[in-house]
């Protein structure tokens, strides 16, 4: 492949790391508030419930609660894993292509496979199909 063509790998490379970086960040930033934010209702609860007052320690604890299902729900922490891992993937094709001596074909071949494993691997929570 010509100069140009491993340029233009390139850039698309540099582009699909600053995507997945950009939500490997999103994600961290999601899974730390949400999990922040119900720690400090679970305590916060805690030490209302013990000066007397239940029905703020028990909206606290719901909100904690909801907090924490809600975060399994998203599947935050496992999205964080697989965008960072992807990254990852990425920046060794990227290494590759610059300094590894490897033929463009390969590594553009190599990149649509992390393109693909990445779509086809991006975690979704599982549907109930059946009727209950």
């Amino acid at each position: 492949m010509s100069k140009s063509e491993q340029d233009n790998l390139l850039e698309e490379l540099d582009s699909s790391i600053a995507f997945q970086e950009k939500w490997r960040l999103i994600m961290s930033v999601a899974h730390t508030s949400m999990m922040g934010i119900a720690i400090c209702s679970s305590g916060a609860a805690t030490v209302v419930a013990a000066l007397g007052y239940s029905t703020q320690a028990a909206i606290l604890a719901g909100t904690a609660t909801t907090l924490l299902g809600l975060e399994k729900m998203l599947m935050l922490r496992e999205k964080w894993v697989h965008h960072s891992s992807t990254v990852a993937r990425l920046k060794s094709l990227r290494l590759a292509l610059l300094h590894g001596g490897k033929d463009t074909k390969l590594i553009a071949a190599q990149f649509g496979e992390v393109m693909i494993e990445y779509a086809g691997g991006l975690p979704v929570g599982q549907r109930s199909t059946e009727s209950e």
